[in-house]
């Protein structure tokens, strides 16, 4: 894991959870994403802080894919912010609305990228047919 950890740049912490979600879960727990509420991370820190468990533990116990997601829940509640965080929300923040605004920009490039992938298949697709009428 360590190896995998250093030739991608990822946190080898990340890694093993990852590698545990996989074991408990298998492939399908990085295909589903699960909102975690304002009330439910709260539960979730409650219940990490009163039994004592690892940040690894926690994170695979509630199916939690980013350790760094479970540590800002722990600072949020500490400082006494958890509970109003998420739902509470009715209008995105600026930050929010520039994400938003990010992820759609994005979402239009993959959509072009999809289309000119396709296109260029085929485009080789013809090519490679010309190619093989012609009997070269």
């Amino acid at each position: 894991m360590s190896g995998i950890s250093r030739r991608l740049g990822l946190d080898l912490k990340e890694v093993v959870v990852w590698c545990a979600l996989y074991r408990s879960y298998g492939p399908a727990v990085f295909d589903s994403a699960i909102d975690y509420s304002g009330l439910m991370s709260k539960k979730i820190v409650e219940d990490h802080l009163k039994n004592g468990l690892s940040l690894t533990q926690t994170c695979v116990k509630y199916k939690i894919l980013h350790r760094y997601s479970l540590r800002n829940w722990i600072r949020l509640y500490r400082q006494g912010k958890l509970f109003h965080m998420n739902k509470k929300q009715k209008k995105p923040s600026a930050s929010g609305q520039e994400a938003q605004s990010r992820i759609e920009q994005l979402e239009r490039e993959l959509l072009f990228a999809r289309a000119e992938n396709a296109y260029l298949k085929k485009l080789r697709a013809l090519m490679q047919q010309t190619k093989e009428s012609s009997g070269e």
